[in-house]
């Protein structure tokens, strides 16, 4: 039984530092509330304990140190001097740090306690400190921040729109949102999974998905913590931080409502979140639905940082892709030119059918064609995408009324 008891704080312990995909289950079975080991009392056993227990416990604590620690699928990625990104080689999952002759700062914390304290827990092996001065969320969505409270000790930064936004009844009602939407996604990939050929790198990758969608809502439903942010800002915020500066800059309203741009003169870099610029898409919000769309707000901001003496010449998007000004430029000239040409229409009368056509992007908007996505991507993603945007903008000049009627009938007619 002593052996028992051992084995299990040991496997405890293990878990606190992150070793978690492998033992949690069995350390569970075991003994669930063993939380702490008692020095006096493990020093007492191992004085009383009888040698074939010894020797069981030394070939269990030599296998438990051979497994593959959770913590080593994290993967450290050098973007440059100042900016690191850690990712998950199990599923993808990463996180931007930047570090500073102040200390390190990190970007958002995930949806669960358990996989923000596995990334802290990287990075102070990565980077060989545990000196964290800030944490910034850079968008109002629960799953981006679940795991604020790891962070609990230090200052978390973000836009002024987090606060009073996320009562108990809203965080509910999106938890519930966004668990619901990752069991659809793990179910369609689930049985998406045996379509593809057994032993291919298809199916692996479909796994690994299945195994993401799955983790996250699991996640969502035990370990998420509402711990909101410290400090927020209005339109910017400067962080002089040594050697380093961070200009915080609110995107404004785009599907979310508190994204932050960060942009690092010295590094000729911005950090943008991936509800903005992402591979897959060709601008924010590319729902079916209506919402308030801040679309001159975001032409400012994106020509202030891409354009000028000033501009960046690195992109950074969600710790995962790194682009050159010029691909980030298309975007931002799709935006421009399709916005000024909905406002052009809307104000000549045109209705939403006659701007969809004007604009289609076998006329006016071909040059859509050239962008990047749509190259990866193809037509029936990227068709779809640019007529919902089309649809989007037009709204913007349209009551919300108009658009909630013009929604229906357009489901009505299946488009």
């Amino acid at each position: 039984m002593d052996t028992i008891w051992i084995i299990s704080a040991i496997i405890n312990h293990k878990l606190r530092a992150g070793r978690y995909n492998q033992i949690k289950t069995f350390h569970e079975t075991i003994l669930l509330t063993i939380t702490s080991i008692n020095y006096e009392m493990f020093r007492r056993i191992l004085m009383n304990m009888k040698k074939i227990n010894l020797i069981v416990l030394f070939f269990f604590f030599t296998g438990l140190l051979s497994l593959p620690a959770g913590e080593n699928s994290l993967k450290l990625k050098k973007i440059s001097d100042r900016i690191f990104s850690l990712q998950n080689t199990e599923d993808g999952t990463s996180q931007l740090a930047v570090r500073t002759s102040r200390g390190v700062v990190v970007f958002n914390s995930f949806w669960s306690k358990d996989t923000a304290l596995k990334f802290k827990n990287g990075w102070i092996r990565e980077l060989g400190t545990d000196k964290f001065i800030y944490n910034i969320n850079t968008a109002d969505r629960i799953d981006i921040f679940g795991g604020n409270e790891i962070y609990n000790d230090i200052p978390i930064i973000s836009h002024s729109s987090f606060t009073g936004k996320f009562t108990k009844t809203h965080v509910d009602e999106e938890l519930k949102k966004l668990i619901k939407m990752w069991r659809w996604k793990e179910e369609v990939s689930r049985k998406r999974l045996p379509t593809h050929k057994k032993g291919s790198e298809s199916e692996k990758t479909e796994k690994d998905w299945l195994f993401t969608c799955k983790r996250r809502a699991d996640e969502l439903e035990s370990g998420f913590s509402l711990h909101l942010p410290t400090i927020t800002y209005s339109e910017k915020m400067n962080l002089s931080l040594g050697d380093t500066t961070l200009e915080l800059i609110w995107f404004g309203k785009a599907g979310y409502d508190g994204m932050t741009l960060v942009v690092i003169p010295e590094e000729k870099t911005v950090l943008i979140p991936g509800f903005i610029l992402h591979p897959h898409h060709f601008a924010p919000h590319p729902q079916p639905w209506y919402t308030k769309l801040d679309v001159p707000r975001w032409i400012d901001i994106l020509s202030g940082i891409l354009e000028g003496e000033k501009a960046v010449d690195r992109v950074v998007i969600n710790a995962e892709y790194i682009w050159a000004r010029a691909r980030a430029l298309t975007h931002l000239n799709y935006i421009r030119t399709l916005w000024k040409r909905v406002e052009e229409l809307e104000s000549e009368g045109k209705t939403l059918e006659e701007v969809q056509d004007l604009c289609s992007i076998d006329r006016d908007f071909s040059f859509f064609k050239d962008i990047q996505t749509y190259k990866e991507r193809g037509e029936q993603w990227s068709r779809p995408q640019h007529e919902v945007h089309v649809m989007g903008f037009y709204f913007q000049f349209k009551t919300p009324e108009y658009a909630d009627k013009k929604l229906k009938e357009l489901m009505e007619k299946g488009k």
